[in-house]
């Protein structure tokens, strides 16, 4: 994704994750995701959005100081910060 800082790509991908959780075609394939950032400031901001709106979504988000703990997901995700 292209997008700048900024931009919302977090946001993008934490609503992609979540329709491929939900839609009766995806589910049984993507049902966990984990999204790795090189930014520890953008993985507290996508674990606050996911706590604060309450989102039902097998998802771990880590920063690069812990991606030798995550555990095998359907979905990697990987955000560059800018």
């Amino acid at each position: 994704m292209t997008l700048g800082a900024g931009q919302g790509k977090t946001l993008v991908y934490l609503l992609v994750a979540l329709m491929l959780s939900t839609d009766a075609r995806t589910r049984d394939a993507f049902n966990t995701f984990t999204i790795l950032t090189s930014s520890e400031l953008l993985a507290k901001q996508l674990q606050e959005i996911i706590l604060k709106h309450d989102i039902d979504c097998d998802m771990q988000v880590l920063s690069q100081p812990d991606f030798g703990d995550f555990k095998k997901p359907a979905l990697y995700i990987i955000d560059e910060s800018d």
